[in-house]
């Protein structure tokens, strides 16, 4: 993922009061895929698991994404990457 390291994306989730994932199964609600997704991706759409960009996954967790200081609770600062 550009925008934020998969550390600050599970950060993100569990400060959602939801629960965050390594691995895929059909127990996923969504995926999270960044440009270089891999293996994961391919199991997500073979068990037909939404999948969200890094966008998808901001809103649906209702944080607009505004460069470089946007804070979630004051508890994470997501980096930002000229697209």
């Amino acid at each position: 993922m550009e925008r934020f390291s998969r550390k600050e994306g599970t950060a993100l989730i569990e400060a959602q009061e939801r629960q965050a994932s390594g691995s895929v199964s059909k127990k996923n609600d969504y995926v999270v895929a960044g440009s270089e997704a891999g293996s994961k991706l391919t199991k997500a759409e073979q068990l037909r698991i939404t999948i969200l960009s890094e966008n998808d996954f901001l809103e649906l967790i209702g944080m607009c994404y505004s460069p470089p200081e946007r804070t979630l609770r004051g508890a994470i600062e997501l980096s930002s990457t000229e697209p």
